[in-house]
């Protein structure tokens, strides 16, 4: 029985040898076409700002809960990942009546959005979106379109001072 290539590469010690020379490019980064020579295996940021970035985690905090909570919502999203939008309204206590999916970065017809509030009309609902979808609903309809408005919530926010302060002139000082 063949065994998987990657174990040939490990039992040959073919994969040392190529993380050895992944490790002296980024020892010295000629990565990209500037060639910057930083070291990126110390946390040198490269021209490119690639290298060792720390992982920042955070939530997404929604804002105005108790307009949606215990409310009937025909919900849509043009958004990556819509299940998540709809998993926090209904962590909200809104009842969804309807869902509605568009591909990612959709720029929404007069007529798709009339469809949608004369739908949500229909169920006794009202329609909502997200705050990256409600900018690309057009303007007339805006008024008639509710927003699940959310904030960035950093676990680490002083993690997050620190890689900015990194790429940021220091704030003036005022005497």
């Amino acid at each position: 029985m063949n065994q998987p290539s990657y174990l040939n590469l490990l039992e040959s010690g073919e994969l040392a040898m190529r993380v050895a020379a992944l490790e002296l490019l980024l020892e010295r980064c000629t990565v990209c076409p500037k060639e910057c020579l930083n070291n990126r295996l110390n946390n040198e940021i490269a021209a490119c700002y690639s290298g060792r970035l720390p992982i920042l985690h955070a939530t997404l905090e929604p804002q105005n809960a108790a307009e949606f909570a215990g409310g009937k919502v025909l919900a849509f999203a043009g958004i990556g990942r819509p299940a998540k939008f709809y998993a926090t309204l209904a962590g909200l206590g809104a009842e969804i009546v309807a869902r509605h999916d568009f591909p990612d970065h959709h720029r929404y017809s007069e007529a798709e959005i009339g469809g949608l509030v004369a739908a949500a009309q229909a169920l006794g609902a009202r329609p909502v979106t997200t705050a990256k979808d409600w900018v690309r609903v057009p303007e007339r309809w805006r008024g008639e379109i509710g927003v699940l408005a959310v904030a960035i919530a950093w676990r680490e926010p002083e993690r997050l001072s620190d890689l900015l302060s990194r790429f940021l002139p220091a704030p003036a000082t005022h005497a």
